[in-house]
């Protein structure tokens, strides 16, 4: 991917271990207009150098999920359902909201073809997960033991790289346990490539979100597997990605209002699985064609979007 978009650029840097201030002065000789961190508060980020204002339109986007907090941040790029009407208050940054998703995705061409609805052939329905399991607490697992309980027979599938190791396994057995969900009702799997992490959504009939920080790509590629998400969206920026998503493809009846109308909705799906099994015969056609996945669209309102920002500036 890195070689992928460095033929892509007009410009391209290494700047691994270049400092701060030198970094921040080679941005202003290259003359960047509009700078974007792609990090915020995460590991090896740069927002020192953002607070050194080397750009004149400076953006948060994408890599992080709320304000840097920074006065040399201008902008923060969302859309409606990530940072709605009303909320700008939680947020340093001016909200900029695109038309559509903030994000586009670009679907995996290793993606196997979307199966039959496992409970159909199963006999019972599985809910599945395949968020980091740093997203997944106490509060989710009581939350998720609600659903499988209010589903008799049902079983739930957690995948993510590590839940085999020793201590992790232990932990999330005891901490489902604790819930009444015991590892007749609970399977873990551990890392795969690409293609077998999509294939494995061919044994998942309905995806459960965790909360408060909801699923972003898992979100994206369940959709893509036939796969509909549950979520229960909050009022931080974490917690809303399966919201933008599930309103870009256009499927809204999965988006919980609170805990009770989460297992309610569980609930619905489960018992009606002609419905659940032609959404998934027709839901990567619908994401297809839904401005999640229209890169075309998305980049004209991006461009649209930066240029209005930069013509503010040279106004000011």
């Amino acid at each position: 991917m890195t070689l992928h978009l460095e033929k892509l650029a007009g410009g391209w840097r290494q700047l691994g271990g270049v400092s701060d201030d030198a970094l921040a002065e080679l941005i202003r000789r290259d003359g960047v207009d509009v700078l974007f961190d792609l990090a915020g508060h995460t590991a090896s980020n740069r927002l020192l150098v953002f607070a050194r204002k080397p750009a004149p339109v400076q953006v948060s986007w994408l890599g992080y999920v709320g304000t840097t907090g920074l006065s040399a941040m201008d902008y923060l790029l969302a859309d409606r359902h990530q940072v709605p009407e009303g909320a700008e208050r939680h947020y340093r940054e001016q909200v900029l909201r695109m038309p559509e998703g903030y994000v586009c995705y670009l679907p995996a061409p290793e993606a196997p073809a979307v199966g039959p609805l496992p409970a159909l052939e199963a006999g019972h329905v599985t809910f599945g997960s395949f968020n980091n399991p740093a997203k997944i607490n106490a509060s989710v697992a009581a939350l998720w033991w609600r659903v499988l309980r209010g589903v008799p027979g049902s079983r739930l599938v957690l995948k993510y790289c590590g839940f085999l190791a020793p201590k992790t396994s232990r932990r999330f057995h005891e901490m489902f346990a604790a819930e009444g969900i015991g590892p007749d009702r609970l399977e873990l799997h551990d890392w795969s490539d690409r293609a077998g992490l999509l294939a494995f959504y061919n044994r998942i009939d309905l995806a459960l979100d965790p909360f408060p920080y909801s699923g972003g790509l898992p979100t994206c590629e369940a959709l893509w597997m036939g796969v509909p998400v549950l979520t229960w969206p909050g009022e931080t920026f974490g917690s809303r990605h399966s919201l933008s998503h599930l309103s870009s493809v256009g499927l809204d009846g999965t988006v919980a209002r609170d805990p009770d109308h989460y297992v309610d909705l569980a609930e619905q799906w489960a018992r009606d699985l002609p419905r659940l099994a032609a959404v998934r015969a027709g839901l990567r056609e619908q994401m297809a064609a839904s401005p999640l996945c229209d890169a075309r669209r998305f980049t004209a309102d991006f461009s649209a979007l930066l240029r209005g920002v930069w013509r503010q500036w040279c106004r000011r």
